[in-house]
């Protein structure tokens, strides 16, 4: 689904396209706007002469230029540039030449391990983080009510701002994305900023059964962080209660910045909260080649969760992997 940078964007976008214009007007997605794309500003053109835009070196001619093929590397879902192949787009450096490579392995932090097909995990590529990875924009979902007349999600407010702290499995909420701590900004285009928990919940209640539209902005208050097991499969943590309580000196977890008195919200993007430690454990344990911990600060998330009972928490919560 397409990302704005503003409310506004999207509304102009919106607006745009319902009268068969099309969103090509105000942005246009990466990689040619397909799904997940960021709708970038719109620019009007140069009118002087003297600023038009001068010719750039293009992304082939710049491979080319530092030694790489030009069809080994794309842009993924972020616009980073990527190896296509990771263990043939860096055959000529010094890290991933056999001796460099059993080095590694043999390493007590193995920060890359080399797997049986000789492909360094460290360069690995996976469509699942991409989707992991909280994206700087605001995107329009559409729900519909089940057979109960709900949507599976529920509100709170924070800070002036209307959040989501609980998505019920399998429910349409669940199936359309959303995710927990995301910031609901529009409720059927009625700004809800400033409003109650329980003023949002009763504006969803008192929806019509179906296109119920929310815009909603991608976790403000979470951040993902990316590290990788050492020799005995750790990765520097001390967790109680699903909150970080200490973190190992020189450890994956310390070189990577992750931090104390934060929860982990997810793990590879499977929603952990609620889950009791030795659960949190055997997820992580069971997870191979680099982790990404989706964590938040332990304030928010108490009153992300104040209202919730532990079945809410520990059974209901949905638990499927982003889409």
């Amino acid at each position: 689904m397409p990302l704005y940078p503003s409310l506004e964007q999207m509304k102009v976008s919106s607006l745009l396209e319902s009268q068969g214009v099309g969103g090509g007007g105000v942005g246009s997605g990466v990689g040619g706007g397909g799904a997940g794309g960021y709708m970038t500003p719109w620019e009007p053109p140069y009118d002087d002469a003297s600023v038009a835009m001068q010719p750039v070196q293009s992304h082939a001619d710049l491979l080319r230029s530092m030694g790489y093929e030009a069809g080994s590397f794309y842009f993924n879902n972020l616009g980073e540039l990527v190896p296509t192949n990771p263990a043939a787009a860096f055959k000529n450096d010094d890290f991933s030449q056999p001796g460099a490579a059993t080095d590694c392995a043999s390493n007590s932090m193995a920060i890359c391990p080399v797997p049986p097909s000789g492909t360094l995990a460290l360069f690995q590529h996976h469509d699942i983080f991409d989707k992991i990875e909280i994206k700087a924009g605001i995107r329009l979902v559409t729900l519909c009510k089940n057979d109960n007349g709900k949507v599976g999600i529920q509100l709170k407010d924070i800070e002036k701002g209307i959040f989501v702290s609980f998505v019920e499995a399998g429910s349409p909420a669940a199936l359309a994305g959303v995710r927990f701590g995301d910031q609901v900004l529009e409720i059927n285009n009625i700004l809800v900023a400033g409003y109650t928990g329980s003023k949002a919940m009763d504006l969803l209640k008192n929806s019509s059964p179906n296109n119920i539209r929310l815009a909603i902005r991608d976790r403000p208050f979470e951040r993902v962080v990316t590290v990788h097991k050492d020799g005995i499969g750790t990765v520097g943590v001390e967790i109680r209660h699903g909150l970080i309580k200490a973190i190992v000196k020189d450890s994956s977890a310390a070189r990577n910045g992750l931090l104390t008195n934060h929860h982990i919200i997810e793990v590879n993007g499977k929603n952990v909260v609620g889950l009791k430690d030795k659960a949190l454990t055997q997820i992580i344990d069971e997870c191979t080649g680099a982790l990404k911990f989706t964590i938040i600060p332990k304030s928010f998330y108490e009153k992300l969760t104040k209202n919730l009972s532990t079945g809410q928490l520990r059974v209901q919560m949905d638990r499927s992997l982003p889409i």
